[in-house]
């Protein structure tokens, strides 16, 4: 039988499969026919209906309509830690030189979060309002088009901040609660709820991880609306102390990047990373691939921050990224955590 292939890029192929293999032989036949490289076995996830397909499953029995596709998804993989430093080390100080043929474009990103975030606090109904751009909302119908809900997929999305290679992870798995998100109810403990309308928002500075999370709004000022969404519906009584002091949090998501109290420093940091890339000449080519790795939903300055400190590889970008957000998330849930147990 002929069945449709696409991935979660909307790359599109068909392959006729015997309909007695088991699941666990088709991910074994497309490794081979698709390139084991881009297709590792390990890697793979079979996705029909919004179901992932067991490797035991049959593909008789799962009654695949020709109509339909299957999804086929591949697993990040960690990104090589040498070869993101290699690459980091050979574009310290980098400035693009555009060639002839190809005329210089100027970037910019704005990362004054002033206006947005006073917009969206000074209502309490807005975060709860969800406004989808045109590119979110095609990212909503690609992903429903792979058999979930409407309702998931936001929650999906949601959670991943618009990241669509992730939110489908999320689907595949389990979407996590917001409150694992990074702003849980939890970090303040309930016995303080009611005087922390009070209180300043000082406590987040005591937070390093907090940095990471001022990082991608202050690069994409975009996803605020997202992550205030989050802040009111997981934890009110937060949401209610921002609201209270709105200048204070406004100047913590504008306030310059800083090292922890320990003294230490991001290693991409120590590689002579440099951060900024405001005003770089690059080329149309270069802008096209910054352009692509942003349709996946990429704050602009660390797709750029990526880019370049990949030596321009695309496929070492998303992995760099992609590590990056699970860093962020993953520090700042373990310091919200232990801000929490040192309270009691």
């Amino acid at each position: 039988m002929l069945v449709t292939f696409k991935t979660v890029s909307q790359v599109t192929f068909r392959m006729d499969v015997n309909e007695k293999q088991s699941i666990g032989e088709l991910k074994k036949k497309i490794s081979i026919e698709q390139g084991e490289n881009d297709y590792p076995v390990e890697n793979l996830k079979l996705i029909y209906n919004g179901k992932v397909l067991d490797d035991e499953q049959i593909l008789e029995d799962v009654k695949v309509d020709p109509a339909k596709f299957v999804v086929v998804m591949v697993s990040r993989k960690k990104p090589l830690t040498a070869a993101v430093a290699t690459a980091s080390s050979e574009t310290t100080g980098m400035r693009s030189e555009p060639s002839q043929a190809e005329g210089p474009i100027h970037t910019t990103a704005e990362t004054t979060t002033t206006t947005t975030a006073s917009s969206i606090l000074s209502t309490g109904s807005t975060a709860r309002a969800l406004t989808l751009t045109p590119e979110q909302e095609q990212t909503v119908e690609a992903i429903i088009a792979m058999g979930y809900s409407r309702d998931k997929v936001i929650r999906a999305l949601r959670a991943s901040f618009f990241n669509g290679d992730r939110a489908v992870e999320y689907l595949c798995s389990s979407i996590p609660d917001e409150e694992d998100l990074g702003l849980e109810s939890e970090t303040i403990d309930s016995t303080e709820n009611s005087s922390v309308t009070s209180q300043t928002l000082e406590f987040l500075r005591q937070i390093p991880q907090f940095e990471h999370l001022r990082e991608i709004i202050q690069s994409d000022p975009s996803v605020l609306p997202q992550v205030i969404e989050q802040i009111a519906q997981s934890n009110p009584s937060l949401m209610e102390a921002i609201q209270n002091n709105q200048e204070e949090f406004i100047n913590l998501l504008n306030a310059p990047a800083v090292l922890s109290a320990a003294g230490q420093a991001d290693s991409r940091s120590e590689e002579g990373l440099n951060r900024n890339y405001f005003g770089i000449e690059i080329t149309r080519s270069e802008q096209d691939a910054i352009n692509r790795l942003k349709a996946m939903g990429f704050p602009e300055q660390l797709v750029i921050e990526a880019y370049f400190s990949c030596d321009k590889n695309e496929d070492l970008a998303v992995n760099y990224i992609l590590q990056r957000m699970e860093e962020a998330a993953d520090e700042l849930n373990a310091a919200l955590d232990n801000s929490e147990s040192g309270g009691q």
